[in-house]
């Protein structure tokens, strides 16, 4: 596990780290987000390495670019939308003195290119 920014750059920072201490190299990782790891595989194409081949990428938050990269990103979709509308649901009822309790619910995974 290497800690990084949620961003393009900490994604790659953290790849090359992983790519360059780890022998032999790892055959997936898998990023905090979806633009940590777009930056993982400009890292991992930057080693000579093929995305989905080579090395696995898996993201997290499913955005739009995504599916549109040229090697399109396998991520876990989280249902935003629904967490919301759920969060605020729960607030009313504990504000209207009501007993709540923890809601979790189920992320999807969509597969594509880059763990192919």
């Amino acid at each position: 596990m290497v800690w990084s920014r949620f961003d393009t750059a900490g994604g790659r920072e953290a790849a090359e780290t992983i790519l360059t201490d780890c022998y032999p190299h790892p055959t997936a990782l898998f990023a905090v987000n979806d633009f940590a790891a777009i930056g993982a595989m400009g890292a991992i194409r930057s080693h000579g390495l093929t995305v989905g081949r080579d090395v696995a990428v898996v993201g997290f938050n499913d955005t739009s670019l995504a599916s549109e990269l040229p090697i399109p990103l396998t991520s876990v979709r989280s249902p935003m939308l629904d967490i919301g509308r759920t969060a605020v649901q729960l607030l009313k009822r504990l504000l209207d003195g009501e007993r709540v309790e923890s809601v979790r619910l189920k992320p999807t995974l969509r597969v594509r290119e880059s763990s192919a």
